[in-house]
């Protein structure tokens, strides 16, 4: 309970208007209530004590759990741009290795080329030589 509430709740309990605190919130008075002619209007104003003393403290707590959640979408929105700058590192060095796979690919076939020349021009000088 909160000082301010608790001040009036103690008040009243010290007056004899008040037995024990509610464990619940009052419902709107029932019939039986009015028929016994108990009053209790004097509740109403507690209640409404107890809501003054609250709100600020719910208020304070909604605004806190808004900028925590701001901070974690600033966080998330910065880790989404580092991922996409690791995708594009990525594909980038994919893109440096096949380089080098694409040039040896190429001397490769140029190696066989000369060596398919280089016998070709071996066997012509054979057949040189035999005639």
């Amino acid at each position: 309970m909160y000082p301010k509430a608790r001040f009036k709740a103690n008040q009243l309990r010290d007056a004899g208007d008040l037995q024990s605190p509610p464990s619940e919130p009052p419902q709107k008075p029932s019939k039986d209530e009015e028929a016994a002619g108990i009053d209790v209007g004097w509740l109403r104003y507690v209640l409404d004590e107890i809501a003054e003393a609250i709100e600020p403290k719910k208020r304070c707590l909604e605004i806190e759990v808004m900028q925590e959640l701001e901070l974690q979408m600033e966080d998330l929105a910065e880790k989404a741009k580092a991922l996409e700058a690791a995708k594009a590192r990525v594909v980038e060095t994919r893109a440096r290795l096949s380089e080098p796979k694409q040039e040896s690919s190429k001397l490769q076939e140029t190696m066989l080329s000369i060596h398919s020349k280089a016998d070709s021009i071996h066997y012509i000088s054979l057949v040189a030589e035999i005639l």
